[in-house]
């Protein structure tokens, strides 16, 4: 919340403000954990490229695709289109399975509600469990495309996370969130595809 401005301010016309807004929602990847600044977030990188305003519902240590989180950006109402980062938090501790039933209540409901809208759906950017797991993170990778796949609306997306942060180079010591190369070449990617579909241009 804005609680004070102090000194000689103005608030900004429409024309100098941003038309659509964009929301983000996923894991501390999403919020921006090693980012370098806060404008260097592949969600504000994706929404400076796109022309939005940004809506960032990134949760650090999160984003469990809890049942009233889906109900709660369902019900929202002032987002255009929205981006949906899935799984990196839940790999740990939850099995395909259950994955599968968290994913598609996850997008349904929020693809239900706003038929009009875009959504982008993510899976898992390449990290140290494709090492570790890797036949686990391909299973999760696998649910979201099929979720996708199933639920058959034109205007929810698939993107895998290995298209959108191709090189491990992008990623920090942790082998986890994306170094400032690697969230902007996420947010390049994404931009790409996302206005790809948005405007129905090659």
């Amino acid at each position: 919340r804005l609680i004070r401005i102090e000194g000689y301010t103005a608030p900004p016309r429409p024309e100098q403000t941003p038309h659509a807004k964009y929301l983000a929602y996923g894991s501390s990847i999403t919020h921006g954990q090693t980012a370098v600044r806060p404008t260097g977030t592949y969600t504000m990188r994706v929404a400076q490229l796109l022309e939005a305003d940004l809506v960032n519902i990134g949760f650090g240590g999160g984003a469990h695709l809890e049942p009233g989180m889906a109900d709660y950006i369902a019900a929202r109402q002032d987002w255009q289109f929205a981006s949906l980062e899935m799984g990196i938090n839940l790999i740990a501790s939850v099995s395909p399975d259950e994955f599968e039933h968290c994913v598609t209540y996850f997008i349904s409901t929020i693809a239900r509600a706003h038929p009009d809208k875009w959504v982008f759906c993510i899976d898992l950017f390449p990290s140290y469990w494709d090492y570790q797991a890797g036949s686990k993170a391909d299973h999760f990778r696998a649910v979201v495309r099929a979720a996708v796949g199933k639920l058959n609306r034109p205007k929810v997306v698939y993107l895998a996370g290995r298209d959108m942060l191709t090189l491990t180079t992008g990623l920090t010591a942790d082998l986890l969130h994306p170094s400032p190369s690697g969230m902007e070449q996420i947010a390049r990617n994404m931009a790409f595809r996302m206005s790809e579909a948005m405007d129905g241009k090659k």
